[in-house]
């Protein structure tokens, strides 16, 4: 315990710590690296075409709801529309 001591010190937030010296020791791992898995018929045809997955925009244009700029805008899934349409209430003319 004493030869931490002999070590180089610093004090670091009003404590004093021993300077330890850079490892020079690696762990091996316990087990080998894992080998790379083959790639499946369809990631393969895909690669081959530069078939590249692409997600969704969660946002679609909703013409129906043109109040402003910002209302051109809506969520693209939602189970009850009513939320888009809250304080909106639509005029149209009605033919003669």
């Amino acid at each position: 315990m004493n030869k931490i001591w002999e070590l180089p010190t610093e004090k670091v937030e009003e404590a004093i710590v021993a300077k330890l010296p850079a490892p020079t020791f690696t762990l091996p791992r316990e087990k080998p690296l894992p080998k790379p898995k083959p790639q499946t018929k369809w990631q393969k045809y895909a690669q081959e075409k530069g078939i590249t997955k692409t997600k969704k925009s969660k946002l679609t244009w909703d013409q129906t709801l043109r109040v402003s700029a910002m209302d051109d805008i809506r969520p693209a899934h939602v189970v009850n529309m009513s939320c888009c349409y809250v304080g909106r209430w639509r005029v149209f003319p009605v033919p003669t």
